[in-house]
């Protein structure tokens, strides 16, 4: 810190001031230089601090350069236009995609919704899942149903006799969604 000043000079020490907050949470005096004042500083010292410290804020400045986006010269008019053509390219392909997604969803919509009409069941179980909810096999519990009078067979569908159906305890919901 001392031999900023001595480098520097008072004035010239007194721009560059700066403070940062040590590990034990103290606010710290420290100097922020631009490139020609650490240059300065760092000829201040021995020629292989020097080099080193010359090495290191070379290598920083390739790496700010290369993420820096690079704009293309507009006075050059054919650098321009081909900045703009390629800029105007991506732009026609991320519509292209969004319509093309677009046209996905609508063709999925139907299909969506009749997956979530069939899916909407207000806690009501499916035979399957009943069957393994009381770890019976889907056919036995089937049988079941039968045999206790709570549903008629009909091909291989179950169908709740009305005296069952109209208390709420067995639906039918179709594939259009509409309750029974």
């Amino acid at each position: 810190m001392v031999k900023v000043v001595s480098v520097l000079g008072e004035t010239g020490a007194s721009n560059f001031c700066g403070t940062y907050q040590s590990q034990q949470n103290k606010e710290m005096p420290m100097y922020v230089f631009p490139k020609r004042e650490a240059t300065l500083m760092a000829m201040s010292y021995s020629p292989a601090i020097s080099a080193a410290v010359y090495d290191r804020m070379t290598e920083l400045e390739q790496q700010v350069a290369s993420q820096a986006p690079k704009l293309p010269n507009f006075s050059n008019p054919a650098e321009a236009a081909r900045a703009w053509a390629l800029e105007y390219e991506r732009s026609v392909a991320l519509a292209v995609e969004v319509e093309q997604k677009k046209e996905l969803l609508a063709i999925a919509a139907p299909k969506v919704e009749f997956v979530d009409q069939f899916v909407e069941a207000d806690g009501a179980l499916g035979i399957q899942a009943a069957s393994r909810l009381l770890k019976m096999n889907m056919r036995e519990l089937s049988h079941w149903l039968v045999d206790e009078k709570l549903c008629l067979p009909s091909f291989h569908d179950l169908f709740p006799l009305d005296r069952r159906h109209g208390s709420g305890l067995l639906i039918v919901q179709l594939a259009s969604g509409a309750l029974y």
